[in-house]
């Protein structure tokens, strides 16, 4: 019987020291460097989980400079239109590191990063048209 006890409060204590890990482990986090602004949105990352956003009001003509590199984890970046058409998505890994977007319609561009356990650089800096 006293055997039985000791099993049970082991296991549960395995139990509950799992989720505590698992808890800490997925938590959103943020170790790095951050610059948003209205020309650019770059991101020095050593850890993140969770998500971050940046908006920029980009007009036709307007051509985005990206550099790209998901070194560690899972990154994926998304730029939605103002229709909320996307006209990128990647995840730093199976394309060119740099390159470059061409904007078709003025308005407010929404940048979605998402990132678990993700080590990386983005750097995406506004290129406007001359006038």
């Amino acid at each position: 019987m006293k055997q039985k006890i000791v099993i049970i409060t082991l296991i549960l204590l395995l139990i509950v020291c799992i989720v505590v890990f698992l808890i800490f482990y997925n938590r959103e986090i943020f170790v790095g460097n951050r610059i948003a602004n209205q020309n650019s949105y770059s991101l020095d990352i050593e850890r993140m989980n969770g998500k971050d956003e940046h908006i920029l009001d980009l007009k036709s003509g307007d051509t985005l400079i990206i550099s790209f590199e998901a070194e560690e984890g899972t990154l994926h970046v998304e730029i939605k239109a103002p229709d909320s058409n996307v006209v990128y998505v990647g995840n730093g890994i199976d394309e060119a590191k740099d390159f470059t977007v061409n904007i078709r319609e003025s308005g407010v561009y929404k940048i979605e990063v998402k990132a678990r356990h993700a080590k990386g650089k983005l750097s995406i800096q506004r290129k406007e048209i001359l006038p």
